[in-house]
């Protein structure tokens, strides 16, 4: 059986873009991981956006995030 990943909003794809252009690239997983488990985001991410990327969190996790590929 195939698992099928979660396709985010583009709401959620805009937060996530914005998120790793503030995380300088390649590491943006690892970062965006420890903002979830810390709740800390960088200031300069829009209010919105971390919503968004805290509801990722609450409904696909960890597990989630390190199967997405953001292209």
């Amino acid at each position: 059986m195939t698992m099928k990943i979660y396709k985010p909003t583009a709401d959620e794809r805009r937060a996530l873009q914005d998120f790793r252009e503030r995380a300088l690239g390649r590491g943006w997983k690892v970062a965006l991981s420890r903002a979830w488990m810390t709740g800390v985001y960088p200031s300069s991410l829009d209010a919105r956006y971390v919503t968004l990327l805290q509801g990722l969190r609450n409904t696909q996790g960890p597990t989630w995030l390190t199967r997405f590929t953001l292209s």
